[in-house]
């Protein structure tokens, strides 16, 4: 079992962070990228728009999952999610490599996801809110940060789409299903330093860790004024990002005639948006989290003034950077808030309903942004990005 005395200085809090990254970068992006490559490997070329729909399908069946998700790690525990997830993930990934039959790797595409919804994200942010106190938000967003900032890198294809799914998913079986093997709770490990900020733990039922703790049921928080401020704060946020940045690209070539504007744009705003997870949780550890939260959202506003009266166009690239940082800067935050106000016992749960709400409540932005985009002149439709980003 990893320790807080197996590394010299080291913490288990902060090894439970490197086996998140490890996690969730084996059956992320990259694991999704290559298994819906597979599924466009074959010769139904006729049936491609097809597969598009019901991959968007199953990110839709996927939200569903996530309170089902929830409850079922504050039940089982993290540990067990963890091993039942990634066990599905690699079932699927070697299943569908192997088997040469048209049609196999969809039928297991909702396996996958529904190993990546129960067990990877949801598991690894719960464990983290049960070690962490003070330093919650800054090791979210270390998670978050090394995840992020590794998916950008190319997937390399060396031997083709079917040997690089059966690769991860062995890579998953070898390495993730051991590392997840090491996730426990502090209660599981009473009488060692349970929390990253050196406080000892009791092993009792109510985590007596030194820290106050605030215990909701599910009931109770989402009744509570807090919640739901959170909640519609986040909507309004990830709505506002998602209007301006595919307005942005509808308008930025007829406003200023930038050539491959487009790209320029997405890759500006996607690289601030990583780095300033991190800076986003260093600034949590130094101010109230609520203080963080409001900092980073007016950077949205900035964001758009700047971008909505742009007199050139490096007014326009300044305000996807300030939106890229207001964007980032607040993710760990929004999870680290969902612990701190409501702790650790339905931590799971709430966290996933949280996410599923602010989902819903942003989704009708896009039927604006459609609306606007066909009554500018000569505006050009953007992209819907690749198809590992609509399956992810």
């Amino acid at each position: 079992m990893l320790s807080h005395k197996s590394s010299p200085g080291a913490h288990y809090g902060w090894w439970l962070v490197g086996i998140g990254v490890v996690i969730l970068t084996l059956a992320g992006t990259q694991l999704v990228g290559s298994f819906v490559s597979l599924l466009y490997s074959g010769d139904h070329v006729g049936t491609r728009a097809w597969l598009v729909r019901e991959i968007a399908f199953s990110e839709r069946v996927s939200l569903a999952l996530l309170p089902l998700a929830g409850l079922a790690v504050d039940r089982f525990g993290p540990r067990s999610m963890l091993l039942a997830g990634l066990s599905l993930c690699a079932a699927a990934a070697i299943a569908a490599s192997m088997i040469p039959v048209e049609g196999v790797a969809l039928a297991l595409l909702p396996v996958l996801i529904a190993g990546r919804v129960m067990g990877t994200s949801t598991p690894v942010m719960a464990a983290i809110n049960h070690w962490f106190h003070d330093r919650r938000a800054l090791a979210i967003a270390v998670v978050l940060f090394a995840v992020s900032a590794l998916n950008l890198l190319p997937l390399p294809v060396f031997w083709g789409e079917r040997a690089n799914t059966l690769a991860l998913g062995t890579v998953i079986l070898a390495v993730g299903l051991p590392l997840a093997a090491q996730v426990h709770l502090p209660n599981d490990m009473a009488g060692t330093h349970g929390n990253a900020d050196e406080s000892a733990v009791g092993g009792d039922k109510l985590w007596d860790d030194g820290h106050p703790t605030v215990e909701y049921g599910w009931v109770e928080a989402v009744r509570s004024r807090e919640f739901w401020l959170l909640t519609v704060a986040a909507a309004c946020l990830a709505a506002a990002d998602q209007l301006t940045l595919t307005l942005i690209f509808s308008v930025a070539d007829y406003r200023f005639q930038l050539e491959g504007s487009y790209l320029t744009l997405e890759n500006q705003h996607r690289i601030a948006s990583v780095l300033f997870i991190l800076v986003g949780g260093l600034v949590g550890t130094r101010v109230r989290l609520r203080t963080a939260l409001l900092a980073f959202s007016l950077l949205h506003v900035i964001a758009v003034v700047l971008i909505t009266f742009a007199p050139s166009a490096w007014w326009l690239f300044a305000g996807m950077l300030v939106l890229g940082a207001g964007s980032g800067g607040g993710v760990a935050l929004g999870i680290a808030a969902v612990g701190e106000y409501f702790g650790r016992r339905r931590f799971a749960t709430l966290r996933a309903t949280h996410w599923l709400i602010v989902r819903m409540m942003a989704a009708p932005s896009a039927f604006g942004l459609l609306l606007f985009s066909d009554l500018l002149p000569n505006a050009r439709r953007p992209e819907t990005g690749s198809i590992a980003d609509s399956a992810n």
